[in-house]
């Protein structure tokens, strides 16, 4: 994250002027760094796309770059009865020589409608380059499949034989599962350097500052409420509401039982984290990134910082979310950014005396590399600082369990792309139990 993805694949671009025209696929917030990028370090014009209803006739002149979103090239209204959307006049009229798809990781989920999408504007183009902080991966080789099979169909083309040898498949009630890894060393010589080209920042930038994390426990309120609900999730709700959200969760598997503690425990600590964000703001002069998962946590601490905070969340989107990006890098002011993970942890690097903050673990570890690689301090390259990453976890509860998977996941992408023992590290569990050692706890 961070090393210039778009200044290189824009290189390419200005050094293949015969290649045209060119069209980025990004999310809808990165479309005008694309375009800012194109225009102030190329001085190449771009043209942005947007909207639901692609130009009507044929194109006069066909320029050079276009920028869409992976949001509208895969819907599908239809307004008139010819209409067939973005992705027919992209193909038929466009006709783009070169697809560039930014922030890979959006099309990892095969049956998803922006995938298919995707792959469908990349069908049979002459080059096609996908870019990414993670090359894709969130949690399993299985995430790396459509990439693969979008720029190198030729070699990657039938996701069971892919799945079978790398996914470690796994029959469960009587379907195979991909969600596990297996021959990965095998997996790691196949990619690189032929079909994967890994910068890692150590390599490119050896004076950037280096990341270190520290694990904070916390304490949460009401114990024994936590621990009567992980005791008996479902007899805890009827107890506690009448809405049918007990049936509800008895119908759901296990993945409820998990959401209903993540969402219990954070409400839990709460208050131990406005401690740690009073503290923080008081003993230090840096501005916070703090991240959590679930929306209405995160509005609920904006509400607590009106004053000295901005939110970042799904809702805020396009050209808005990059301006309270700008907004926190400029306005002394902001001390805090409050941002869910999936919105503000991608796409924008932040310049400064900053610091980050997890109030809450995603389930990919893929996400806490992202967000921690937002503010590393790359422009500065002041050598022998560091770039610190705060986990506020409470110990004892689910948390524990996925910090555990978190690292075990990142083992597997780590050595899909940089070799057994080798790459990024997210050892969050081994602080935890580490932390709890010294406490006497465990």
């Amino acid at each position: 994250m961070g090393l210039g993805k778009t200044i290189v694949a824009l290189e390419y671009v200005e050094r293949h002027p015969d290649q045209w025209p060119v069209l980025v696929i990004c999310p809808a917030y990165l479309k005008w760094n694309w375009e800012k990028a194109a225009s102030d370090l190329f001085s190449m014009p771009a043209e942005i796309l947007s909207g639901y209803g692609p130009p009507k006739g044929h194109l006069t002149r066909r320029p050079r770059l276009v920028i869409i979103n992976y949001e509208i090239l895969a819907d599908r209204r239809v307004h008139k009865a010819d209409y067939r959307g973005w992705r027919f006049w992209l193909r038929n009229e466009l006709k783009p020589a070169v697809v560039i798809v930014d922030e890979i990781q959006n099309v990892r989920t095969r049956g998803a409608k922006r995938t298919k999408a995707t792959k469908l504007i990349c069908k049979s183009i002459p080059c096609v380059i996908a870019l990414g902080g993670t090359a894709g991966l969130e949690k399993s080789p299985a995430d790396l499949y459509p990439a693969l099979n979008m720029v190198w169909p030729e070699k990657f083309n039938h996701f069971e034989d892919y799945a079978f040898r790398y996914c470690g498949p796994k029959k469960e009630f009587g379907k195979w599962q991909f969600k596990g890894a297996s021959n990965l060393e095998e997996l790691h010589r196949l990619l690189i350097p032929k079909y994967l080209l890994r910068r890692r920042m150590e390599d490119v930038l050896p004076d950037i500052p280096k990341k270190r994390r520290i694990v904070t426990l916390l304490d949460i309120e009401h114990r024994e409420q936590y621990e009567k609900a992980e005791a008996d999730l479902i007899g805890w709700l009827r107890q506690e509401y009448a809405d049918g959200r007990a049936d509800r969760a008895d119908k759901a598997a296990e993945l409820s039982k998990y959401e209903h503690l993540r969402q219990l425990v954070v409400r839990l600590k709460r208050t131990a984290l406005i401690r740690w964000i009073e503290d923080f703001l008081e003993k230090s002069d840096k501005k916070l990134i703090f991240f959590g998962y679930h929306v209405a946590f995160l509005e609920g601490l904006h509400r607590q910082y009106s004053h000295n905070s901005l939110l970042v969340t799904g809702s805020v989107a396009g050209r808005k979310r990059h301006n309270t990006f700008e907004q926190f890098q400029r306005d002394k002011s902001k001390r805090i950014l409050f941002g869910n993970i999936k919105a503000a942890g991608s796409g924008w690097s932040a310049k400064g005396r900053i610091v980050n903050a997890h109030g809450e673990l995603a389930w990919n570890p893929s996400e806490h590399n992202q967000a921690d690689g937002r503010a590393r301090g790359i422009e500065r390259g002041e050598k022998g600082m560091e770039s610190v990453s705060y986990y506020l976890l409470a110990a004892g509860t689910i948390e524990e369990m996925i910090a555990r998977g978190l690292q075990r996941k990142q083992r597997h992408i780590s050595h899909i792309l940089d070799g057994k023992g080798g790459g990024e590290r997210l050892d969050v569990y081994d602080m935890v139990r580490k932390e709890l050692m010294k406490k006497g706890k465990t």
